[in-house]
């Protein structure tokens, strides 16, 4: 299963109508650890941790989301 038993994703929303938000919370505890959005000055997601630590097998899902998430935004253009 790997990092999938330690974190999970939840759309939060979206911001101005347009591109997601998406909620990394701890499956242990329930807390938001950090979010994936839109940052239009790079135009491209990112992820914004809260503070918390990360191993590198959780920020290569974290990193597989954004992917999807920018995958997503290009075929809807």
């Amino acid at each position: 299963m790997g990092a999938e038993k330690y974190i999970e994703f939840c759309e939060l929303g979206r911001w101005e109508s347009k591109t997601r938000i998406v909620g990394i919370y701890s499956r242990s505890s329930g807390a938001l650890l950090g979010e994936i959005r839109w940052y239009p000055h790079w135009r491209q997601y990112v992820f914004a941790p809260r503070d918390s630590i990360w191993n590198k097998d959780c920020l290569n899902l974290v990193l597989a989301k954004i992917d999807e998430m920018m995958l997503e935004r290009k075929e809807t253009k």
